[in-house]
């Protein structure tokens, strides 16, 4: 930490350069990496303000600026043994503190950073050169080693150059951060995993996230664009990197490193109680692992072809670095909830990247169909699951987590449309999540987790999801083909999620509505036609509410009956006219309610109780039993068939998730959003100037 005569010292020399030019060569330049400072006395004694200032009273001072640091790191980079830490990283802290205000101003940042003098590079490019070489700079970002002395002068650089040609094997093991992808010698992952010079050192890993904070700040042009202009392109930083490999010669290497480094990470340490307590390193890798995180998050989020970090993602192949990817993932997840979920008080440690683990784990599903089908046949995908219903759960009261919730909901989305994820959910789940108000499971499985899940967040959700129910309800008809046998308390949460949806106030209030309705009808129809035989808790729970079937048919269009909720109708918490008032201002008419009545899948549901309720009633009248005598009634109903009754099986319908340009808008912001939450720490933007989305101040 500098003393107060340093950082007043500092303060003064900042301020100097709003109040009048000064000439390149002035000492003065010098004095900005020479007065020892920390990352954080930077961010406080250079304000945005301060560099607003000086931009324009003197905007050639920061051209200065911006070069003359650069000039500082290149003549450290250029001669190892004199190589000066210190000031390579005072250099690497004003940076970033320059770069995201001189963004605010397009004219000024294109006329400073991206006009080339003479046959010189552009001081962006500049930049980030640069930084490709500190972030795999033996001594500071990497342990020193002959291996990464040998790899960093045998770069290829031809290969570099054909951006359409870099692959994971381009990658040069030794100078990753850490094993993981990248480190088998061939595709097919069978040959001998190359040794990766790791190091333990704290201050090499603070040194990595220091530059890594500095390229965040590069890409920060995204925020200052509003969402219906933004376009991948729009952000030159990004493009430039993303899509032409020689404009960061270690994209590869910097892609695994940052991959691998995140999911090593053991929040837990050690694997036992307190363990992340015994090592200081704990603070500094969950900061590394975060912006380790967000930057993946940044490279690959452009789904273009010519985005290399993009066709990265789907070139991962070998099962070796799949199982790594998953166990990685899952492990961070799952440390949330298990953290809750413990006798000994903060004996494990949770992390605080939940998001951008899920965003990741979206990514490599929706981006690489070979990972997809290796997590769903080889690993135990109820480990995502879990968690992911955790999360819903736990944020679905929480304005603040509505993202998290949404981006949980999309993956089960893309999970629900396989098979074998349907299959697995049949596994029964015998754990206990710490979850209020969740109902005890005693024989349940993760299906019925999944229905118990949907129906909260319906009824006791505040709201927040009306947009999700559509999806929410693909779901559940996506899996209920493969569902075995259904809990009672499931069950119930069917039948009252399809009492609230057959209401007529909630199927008059949107154009939709209907179209969450017919999915649950899909789902009832699924049951019976392929798992009818285990599943009596549905067909029981069906008997008990066939008048709720019968208004459904025996429904007519009275617009004059239902009048449309006013916004200010004050309705019970959650209830269908809730919900309803929510919704869009939507007039019903005689068509469209013709329209959705006549294509309703009610058919195979109406046959089955026609023929049931009367002998449903029968035996509880001629055993003098009544129908509230749940195990009698279940076991006749385990002895009657339906042989020759129902119409033939329908074939089974999955809707999968098909990707768009507004899901893709959507998930920029959301992520953008979180790292504007997330970085308090070094704050590198200035609230007000934020255009890619609102900010709500409570």
């Amino acid at each position: 930490m500098g003393n107060s005569d340093s950082k007043a010292q500092f303060r003064g020399l900042v301020f100097a350069f709003s109040e009048k030019t000064l000439s390149p060569e002035s000492k003065i330049w010098e004095q900005l990496w020479l007065i020892p400072q920390t990352a954080e006395d930077v961010f406080s004694l250079i304000q945005p303000d301060d560099v607003a200032a000086i931009l324009e009273k003197q905007p050639e001072n920061l051209r200065v600026l911006v070069s003359k640091t650069l000039e500082e790191i290149r003549s450290n980079l250029s001669n190892p043994i004199k190589f000066s830490t210190g000031r390579t990283l005072n250099c690497v802290r004003v940076l970033t503190r320059v770069i995201p205000t001189l963004q605010l101003d397009s004219d000024e940042e294109n006329k400073m950073l991206w006009n080339s003098e003479t046959n010189s590079l552009p001081l962006a490019q500049d930049i980030l050169h640069v930084l490709s070489q500190l972030l795999f700079f033996p001594g500071f970002t990497l342990a020193e080693s002959t291996e990464v002395s040998s790899a960093l002068g045998t770069i290829d650089t031809e290969e570099k150059l054909l951006s359409d040609c870099v692959t994971l094997w381009n990658a040069k093991p030794a100078l990753l951060w850490t094993s993981g992808i990248g480190v088998f010698p061939d595709q097919d992952g069978m040959g001998i995993e190359i040794k990766v010079p790791e190091t333990t050192s704290t201050k090499i890993r603070q040194n990595r996230s220091e530059c890594l904070r500095l390229l965040f700040a590069c890409f920060s042009k995204t925020l200052y664009i509003k969402a219906v202009d933004y376009t991948p392109s729009a952000n030159k930083w990004l493009t430039l990197v993303c899509e032409e490999a020689s404009a960061f010669p270690r994209g590869v290497e910097l892609f695994c490193s940052m991959l691998n480094f995140a999911c090593s990470y053991d929040p837990i340490g050690w694997g036992i109680p307190y363990g992340s307590t015994l090592t200081s390193r704990s603070a500094v890798d969950e900061e590394l692992v975060d912006i380790c995180l967000q930057l993946l998050l940044i490279l690959i989020d452009s789904e273009n072809q010519e985005n290399y970090f993009s066709r990265l993602i789907g070139s991962i192949d070998c099962e070796k670095d799949f199982k790594f990817l998953f166990d990685g993932m899952s492990r961070l997840l799952n440390s949330i909830h298990s953290s809750h979920n413990t006798y000994l008080p903060n004996s494990k440690k949770s992390i605080s990247c939940e998001q951008e683990v899920l965003v990741l784990f979206w990514k490599l599903i929706v981006g690489n169909r070979k990972f997809l089908t290796y997590i769903l046949h080889k690993e135990d995908i109820t480990k995502i699951l879990v968690p992911i219903v955790y999360f819903i759960w736990n944020g679905r009261q929480n304005p603040g987590r509505t993202g998290l919730v949404h981006i949980g909901t999309f993956v089960l989305l893309v999970l629900s449309g396989e098979r074998t994820f349907g299959v697995a959910l049949n596994k029964p789940f015998k754990q206990r999540l710490p979850l209020d108000g969740a109902p005890v499971l005693t024989t349940g499985n993760h299906a019925d987790l999944i229905i118990i899940l949907f129906h909260k967040l319906i009824v006791n959700g505040s709201g927040l999801y009306i947009k999700l129910y559509g999806c929410l309800m693909t779901i559940i008809a996506n899996i209920s083909p493969y569902a075995k046998s259904l809990s009672l308390v499931a069950s119930i949460k069917l039948m009252s999620m399809f009492e609230q949806f057959s209401s007529r106030r909630f199927l008059f209030a949107a154009e939709d509505n209907p179209g969450c309705l017919n999915f649950l009808l899909d789902t009832f129809n699924n049951l019976i036609q392929y798992q009818y035989e285990g599943n009596y808790h549905v067909i029981y729970t069906l008997c008990r509410n066939k008048a709720l079937f019968d208004n459904l048919k025996n429904m007519e269009f009275q617009p004059e009956s239902d009048p449309q909720p006013k916004a200010n109708s004050i309705t019970p918490e959650n209830s269908s006219e809730q919900v309803a008032s929510r919704m869009t201002s939507f007039i019903p008419t005689e068509e469209w309610f013709n329209k959705w009545k006549s294509d309703l899948h009610i058919n195979t549901v109406a046959r089955l109780l026609d023929y049931l309720q009367p002998h449903v009633e029968n035996f509880c009248a001629s055993n003098g039993i009544t129908s509230a005598n749940e195990k009698s009634v279940m076991n006749f109903l385990k002895n009657t068939t339906l042989v020759g009754l129902l119409p033939v099986p329908h074939a089974i319908v999955i809707r999968k998730y098909e990707p768009n340009k507004f899901t893709t808008l959507w998930f920029t912001t959301y992520i953008w959003g979180v790292f504007f939450i997330r970085n308090k720490k070094y704050p590198l933007w200035e609230r007000e100037k934020i255009k890619l989305f609102a900010i709500n101040v409570s």
